[in-house]
């Protein structure tokens, strides 16, 4: 079995990865909405979960 090592750079690989399903998520409301206004609120849902989220736990990831 291998040992994979920590990222170099612990803070910018969350964040990447954070804003990559973040972007992905958003594929779904996209998607799947039937009028505008389930859109919207889908859509702001999603922004406001990662806005808490994301600037939340990147502040967790540090460098061991």
């Amino acid at each position: 079995m291998f040992a994979v090592p920590p990222p170099a750079r612990p803070r910018r690989t969350w964040t990447i990865i954070a804003l990559t399903v973040f972007a992905l998520s958003l594929t779904g409301p996209l998607s799947s909405a039937t009028d505008t206004g389930s859109l919207l609120i889908l859509t702001a849902l999603h922004l406001v979960v990662a806005a808490v989220l994301i600037p939340g736990l990147t502040s967790s990831a540090r460098h061991r």
